[in-house]
């Protein structure tokens, strides 16, 4: 059944859920939240667990929003979660499908995504969340308090369908659009009903899914 969220009275709940890894890019969400909350009642909810966590705590710290984010650890509810937060802001380096975008929409929750590597076939523009093209490099990144670790030398870019190396998405331009989603209550309403109802009637990650279980059926056969 699709899940139709009703427009926040009060603060609106942004959401990340993702292994805290740098890959994720979790800071640039926590960078956006301290952009909003300079004109908006907005808090930051943060669940899963990683390496990253103590630098994440401190980012939110020196950016005045500790207040703002709450870090949740492992969740075992995930449906709990996508039910309490408004939006969920997903905006990783790289990532090959995106499975948690499609939990989120599913929930009604749009979702504001990096528009890279296997990402745009998880989060339909415009109709289940936003793409957004990543523009900033990776040293910008990094002064923005992310790191390098773990990060891979090139991602696919679906615009261009080619290898490049890879980029951040801009914080200032993920506020803009959370601003932008929230604008009009009737228009958030019927993105997070839009959303929900086209995950839940879309074969796309069944067909990804059963992709992926041939490749890897066709490497055992090989290694046998």
């Amino acid at each position: 059944v699709p899940a139709a969220k009703r427009y926040p009275q009060g603060r609106i709940a942004l959401g990340v859920a993702a292994r805290l890894f740098p890959v994720k890019g979790a800071a640039l969400a926590l960078h956006a939240v301290a952009l909003l909350a300079q004109s908006h009642d907005v808090q930051l909810e943060v669940a899963g667990a990683g390496p990253e966590l103590p630098r994440l705590q401190a980012l939110a710290a020196s950016l005045g929003i500790s207040g703002r984010v709450t870090f949740h650890g492992a969740v075992s509810d995930m449906a709990a979660f996508f039910v309490r937060i408004d939006c969920l802001l997903h905006v990783p380096i790289t990532e090959a499908f995106g499975l948690v975008a499609l939990e989120a929409a599913a929930h009604g929750c749009p979702v504001l995504t990096a528009a890279v590597d296997g990402l745009p076939e998880a989060v339909e523009d415009g109709v289940s969340g936003v793409c957004l093209a990543p523009t900033l490099p990776l040293a910008a990144y990094v002064e923005l308090g992310g790191s390098l670790e773990g990060l891979p030398q090139q991602v696919y870019t679906p615009d261009r369908d080619a290898l490049a190396t890879p980029q951040a998405v801009d914080p200032v331009v993920l506020a803009r659009t959370v601003e932008e989603l929230f604008g009009d209550a009737r228009r958030f309403e019927s993105f997070s009903a839009a959303a929900s109802a086209h995950v839940l009637r879309s074969p796309n990650f069944a067909a990804h899914v059963r992709d992926v279980l041939v490749v890897v059926d066709e490497f055992l056969a090989r290694r046998r």
